[in-house]
């Protein structure tokens, strides 16, 4: 049987009375801004909808308005509550009058915000993001991965155009010591709801050439609060806390901590905290092998003059003996000597018809049979002993001598007085040409003096 029939006009009437006779009142309506966007009038334009816990897919749909002289106040003070800007992809809590019209449809006219709602909406995701990357066992994979001692190579995950990124190369690349870093940027969108997509590809792209990198550095410059949505994502810090290479994070915000920043193996609050710890790292090391340097010269220096005084106590030494041995030979040669005598004299008063031939000969055979042969050994003595003294002096002198003309050659004054120079570029000395480009300046040292140069022409050897 056949109804009654509507204009469509009516019908529409007719449901926008149904309504407002249903929500005569406003009432709290929750969901996520899907899309916003403000005209040149002030008003402002909202898609709401709500999505499936599971699938993640849009279940439902409606568009909210708020008006200008509303949204001129309820605006600065979502911001202001939250820290962040009122943007796609955050869940809010609206106060809305349900509204019918019959060119444009059912739309949702808002009259209040609860910010809480939206910091606590956030900071759920956030813990569960935790939660879940804890319950997987890889919060802490990529915190317990070791620093190279020199990180000279490094993948930036950022956007050229970006401040922060820009920074944060202009402090690398002029350290006051010059040290010299290779930079590679991989191109990404640092915020938006696609961000972490987009540096999840990114890191995808590292991770197929990771043997050519030390570490990753992800860097942003500041912004609202809303842009790090992103970085709390368990898409992006499972990849994060997964990566094989270090991460090191410099999101640029001084009191958030995202997850990000939290399964990365080193987290900076800015862009210029991650290349100034980059820096440290070089100069820490740099000083420490100056110290070593330092440390072997003056222990070559230190052996050298242990060497001249044990030299010179062995010369001492060996005189003192020579002495000792010269006098001892003296005083047996003037004992046996005496002896002789003894035993001459004795000889004579036992057996004096020997007499006159012993007076004749004695002399002669003490001579030539005591203490001629006597005073040779001794001479022989004294000359081994001497040769000895000066064979051992001399060979000691060599050695200190060697030692100390290779610790001279090592001086790179002497090597200034031989006729070599020193080319040197930032207080450091250049040992060769990739360091240098064009219209870099360098000094040369000669023995007498210093030349300032530009480069103009480089040549290969």
């Amino acid at each position: 049987m056949k109804g009654k029939t509507y204009s469509l006009l009516d019908l529409t009437e007719e449901i926008k009375e149904s309504l407002s006779v249903s929500f005569p009142e406003t009432l709290w309506v929750k969901g996520e801004i899907n899309e916003i966007r403000e005209n040149i009038s002030g008003h402002c334009y909202i898609e709401l909808v709500e999505k499936d816990v599971d699938t993640d897919n849009i279940v439902a749909k409606a568009r909210a308005n708020i008006w200008a002289y509303t949204f001129r106040m309820l605006k600065p003070y979502f911001e202001v509550s939250t820290g962040q800007q009122l943007s796609a992809g955050i869940s809010v809590l609206l106060s809305v009058t349900v509204e019918f019209h019959s060119v444009y449809g059912l739309s949702l006219n808002v009259r209040d915000i609860d910010p809480a709602y939206t910091l606590g909406d956030m900071e759920k995701k956030r813990l569960e993001t935790i939660k879940k990357l804890e319950e997987d066992g890889i919060i802490d994979m990529n915190c317990k991965l070791t620093l190279p001692y020199v990180p000279k190579r490094i993948a930036v995950v950022s956007s050229s155009a970006a401040a922060g990124y820009q920074d944060f190369v202009h402090q690398l690349e002029n350290n006051p010591r010059g040290f010299r870093f290779s930079i590679t940027l991989f191109q990404s969108l640092m915020q938006g709801s696609k961000a972490d997509e987009s540096i999840v590809g990114a890191l995808e792209n590292i991770f197929e050439q990771q043997q050519k990198y030390d570490i990753v550095v992800i860097i942003r410059g500041g912004g609202a609060t809303s842009d790090l949505l992103s970085y709390n994502s368990y898409y992006l810090a499972s990849h994060i806390a997964q990566f094989p290479l270090p991460v090191l994070t410099g999101i640029g915000h001084e009191r958030d901590v995202t997850v990000a920043d939290m399964v990365a193996c080193r987290s900076f609050k800015t862009p210029t905290a991650v290349s100034a710890f980059l820096v440290e790292l070089f100069t820490s090391l740099d000083d420490r092998l100056s110290e070593m340097s330092k440390g072997i010269y003056d222990g070559v220096l230190l052996t050298v003059n242990n060497e001249k005084i044990r030299l010179k106590n062995s010369g001492d030494r060996l005189r003192t003996l020579l002495k000792f041995v010269s006098e001892k030979a003296g005083r047996e040669t003037a004992a046996l000597a005496e002896r002789i005598q003894d035993a001459g004299r004795y000889f004579i008063k036992n057996n004096r018809q020997g007499y006159l031939y012993l007076t004749t000969n004695f002399s002669h055979i003490v001579r030539n049979c005591y203490i001629r042969p006597g005073r040779v050994r001794l001479a022989n003595l004294n000359d081994s002993l001497s040769k000895a003294v000066e064979s051992c002096l001399r060979r000691e002198d060599d050695r200190l001598g060697i030692m100390e003309k290779s610790t001279m050659m090592a001086d790179p004054e002497n090597m200034l007085e031989r006729g070599y120079s020193l080319v040197i570029q930032n207080n450091r000395v250049v040992k060769s040409v990739k360091s240098i480009k064009i219209s870099d300046y360098m000094e040369t040292k000669l023995r007498d003096g210093r030349i300032c140069s530009k480069v103009v022409k480089i040549l290969p050897r």
